[in-house]
Parts: structure tokens; sequence; C-alpha cells
């Protein structure tokens, strides 16, 4: 148990808030214990317990810091771990093996896991020979009648499809949902050509950038990764109501995911617009997840949960609408986030001639109200 506990106790991050994280020994850097990255010429200053400790009125202490860590040390934190207002709150552990920060038994195993007889992880050994997935095919082969060996995967979906279903899974098999199934023959040749020739049907839907009421600002942002998780950007543009671009930016921030880069951009584009008292505001984002969890109706993932903190103290500063849009209704802050990987650091646009020519010509599209399509299948479904 304590060899575990060494292994598990890095994947669990303490989001600063009062402080009362351990400064040395708790991972509140998300690199771990501080502790375990000091140098030689930085020893362990234990008079220093909290993180508090390294505060005055909830901002840090730079002079203090730089005298007790490690000068790459004192960027990281002093860059990544900001709030924009004092929170009273004890810090707040998230379990990052688990999006949602919630700590499970199953995740927690699955780091310390290993298998009798180690081999590479491949796709075979993955989700069929190794012990744990070896035990979970016995389970329901055993209760479906179906025999093995199991050496490929693609063996193994063609058995189950061609498998007479046994007594007892024939209730669960019984209600299909999507009745197009019910004219495949029952081989597996039968079902490659039928899906081969298989047209879906197709819908669409109108959308187009939509103005404020007069008197109101709107802002849209973005954010882009390169990979996900990768290189990111974030942007945001500012319109008012008569349709007249404002101002835009956009950067690069690091490498991380797509829905931290959703959470910078929207950030970015509150700060500038409560800065500028470009209120009342309608902000918009083409990431409904984000919209949900500034919302209350989500809950929120440990890898943005400092960012949503401060989107919603800064929403608190103003008359400020929030809303979501589908992307084709973004397309100017969709191209800008992407525009900037040409380049590198932060750029701004003050004014409608200094956009690039493909921006000029997203505005001018918005400002005429030319709508975008936006296509999807339609799946038939039968009522139960």
């Amino acid at each position: 148990m304590l060899e575990a506990r060494d292994v598990i106790e890095k994947d669990i991050w303490w989001e600063t808030r009062n402080g009362s994280a351990n400064f040395w020994y708790d991972n509140w850097t998300k690199l771990g214990p501080i502790a375990d990255l000091m140098l030689t010429n930085f020893p362990v200053d234990e008079t220093i317990q909290y993180v508090e400790d390294m505060m005055i009125n909830g901002q840090w202490n730079l002079s203090k810091l730089q005298r007790t860590v490690p000068e790459d040390l004192v960027e990281h934190i002093t860059h990544s771990f900001n709030r924009d207002t004092i929170d009273q709150s004890i810090d707040k552990a998230w379990w990052m093996l688990n999006a949602n920060g919630k700590f499970t038994v199953s995740s927690a195993w699955e780091k310390i896991r290993c298998c009798s007889q180690p081999q590479q992880e491949t796709l075979e050994h993955i989700f069929l020979t190794g012990d744990y997935a070896a035990a979970m095919w016995k389970v329901f082969t055993d209760a479906a009648g179906i025999q093995g060996p199991f050496v490929q995967v693609k063996q193994a979906v063609k058995k189950w499809w061609d498998a007479k279903c046994s007594a007892k899974l024939k209730p669960l098999l019984g209600k299909i949902k999507y009745p197009w199934m019910k004219d495949i023959l029952g081989s597996w040749p039968h079902l490659v050509n039928y899906l081969e020739s298989y047209k879906p049907q197709i819908s669409y839907i109108l959308v187009h950038w939509s103005s404020p009421l007069q008197g109101w600002y709107k802002c849209n942002s973005d954010g882009a990764s390169k990979g996900n998780p990768g290189p990111i950007s974030a942007a945001f543009c500012v319109r008012d109501s008569l349709r007249d671009f404002i101002y835009a930016s956009t950067r690069r921030v690091g490498d991380t995911s797509c829905l931290v880069a959703e959470a910078k951009a929207m950030y970015d584009g509150l700060v500038y617009c409560v800065t500028n008292q470009l209120l009342p505001l309608y902000f918009e984002s083409d990431s409904l997840s984000l919209v949900k969890m500034v919302e209350g109706e989500w809950d929120v993932p440990w890898s943005i949960s400092l960012e949503v903190y401060n989107i919603i103290e800064w929403r608190r500063k103003g008359v400020i609408h929030i809303g979501y849009v589908m992307r084709e209704g973004n397309q100017l802050a969709d191209f800008l986030t992407n525009h900037i990987f040409s380049f590198a650091g932060t750029l701004c646009f003050e004014n409608f001639m200094e956009l690039p020519a493909a921006a000029k010509r997203l505005v001018n599209i918005d400002k005429m109200q030319m709508p975008s399509f936006r296509f999807k299948p339609v799946f038939a479904r039968e009522l139960d």
C-alpha cells in the first residue's frame, strides 16, 4: 500500500484556493511535489509549510518565492496559478486520472496494474489476450454460449455477429432501435456489402452570425488544438450592434487540450470587454461543454477549474450574457485561432484594416448576414 501511495499521490492535484495545501509535499503545481524538484543550491526550507505562506493578500510574494525555489518554478507558479479574486475556501483535491476529477478505484488500479505475462500492448493484447480482457471475455462468452479461442479482434467481432443468441440474451437483443438493421442478412460478407451501399439521409439548417441588440456588444471566442492534446491557441473578436468590427486578439498558449484553449479564449475576451467597458455584452462560444460549465449545469473538469472560476468572477463585473453558437456562426474567431499557428506569441487587430484579407471577408459575410449550411445525417428509429 505504501508503494502504491508513492505512485498515486502524484496524480492528485491540489487546486490553490486559500493556500492550505502543503507547499513542499502536495502536488499543487501539477509538476509533482516541489520537494522532488529542488536543486542542490535550493534546499527545502522546513519553516515554510503551506502554500499560503508564499502569499500576501491572496497574491504571490514574488521576492520570497525567488529566494525559495528555482527561477523556472517561480515563472511556472506565477503564470499558471493566479486567481483574480481571493477565495477563502480550502484547497481542493482533484483526481487527475479522470477528466471529472473524481477518484475511482478502476482508474487507480489502471495506474498500478500489471499483467502476469507482460507483452507489448497491441490491440489484441489490450482487448483480447491480456489477463483482465480475457477474464471479461470469458464472463460474457459463457453467458452467450459463444466458444473461443479469440486470436484477433476482428475475428472476435465476427463470431459475436454470426452467433445464434442464447436464450439468456434474446430479450436484450429483441428490441432493435435502428430499423435498417432488419434488412441486413446474418453473414459478415452481406453486412459489408450492405454498409458499402448504404446511403444515409441528410438534413441541414441555416446558421449565421447574429448581431446583438442595439446598444449591446458581442464577443465571440474560440480555441483550437493541434492534436488535442497538442499546441493550442485562443482567440476572440468584438463587434457592436451595427455589426462593425471593434477589436480581435489571438495567441499561442502552449501544449494542452482543446477545452483548455476554449476556456482561455473566453477568459481573454471577458477581461478585454470588461476592462474597456464594452458593456452590456453578449458572449458566444462554440463550445457547448464550456457554456454549460460556466452556467453551472455541468461539472467542471480539473483541467480548467481555475479558468472557469475566473470566468465566473469576471462575468459578475457587468451585464454579461453567455451563450452557445454553432461553429458556422463563429467563423471569424475560428479563423483567428488557426491563423496564429503560422506565427508566435500574440496578434492584436485594433481596426478592420489590420485584419488579414480572409478575416475581412468573414466580417463582411457576417455583416451581410449571409448564412452557412450545417449538414447532419438523419437516423430513422422505431419508437419503443
